[in-house]
């Protein structure tokens, strides 16, 4: 071969050999980043176990099937809660009847006794009185058990 045509086709070999280098060198490092990370996928997942979230049709039905199943739970406990309080606010009522049926019995009785008419206003009055207190100590309660909220929740 002559000279020329030698050294012509050296210098191609030795780009040829310096882009083979670069090509190997890219792909060593790629390789290598490949293999870290797969590496460390594979640690992560024996430490913690395949906790990969699935993302599929079945999964979103499954979440909105809880979700439907937590809302009727919720629903059925507010119902017993209001069925509770109908039957408490009912047993209140009649608890009251009876007691304003007593009342009126107990005003017979002591008009038909002889007991006079000044001592029923007095136990009336007294029984305002109560009345009025007892309104009053659940306003105050109110007005505490409000402030506190309020201040609690600043």
């Amino acid at each position: 071969m002559p000279e020329k045509g030698r050294m012509s086709w050296e210098r191609k070999m030795n780009r040829l050999e310096e882009d083979v280098s670069m090509i190997q060198s890219a792909v060593d490092k790629q390789l290598g980043t490949f293999y870290r990370v797969k590496k460390e996928e594979e640690n992560r997942k024996k430490l913690l176990g395949d906790r990969k979230k699935r993302d599929g049709p079945d999964d979103q039905m499954q979440g909105l099937a809880k979700e439907n199943k937590s809302l009727r739970d919720s629903a059925s406990a507010l119902d017993e809660v209001l069925d509770q309080a109908g039957s408490i606010l009912g047993n209140l009522v009649n608890q009251n009847k009876v007691l304003k049926n007593a009342r009126r019995k107990l005003l017979d009785a002591a008009n038909s006794i002889g007991v006079s008419q000044s001592l029923v206003n007095v136990i009336d009055r007294r029984q305002t009185g109560d009345k009025w207190l007892v309104y009053g100590g659940m306003a105050l309660t109110l007005f505490i058990l409000f402030s506190l909220w309020y201040l609690l929740r600043m």
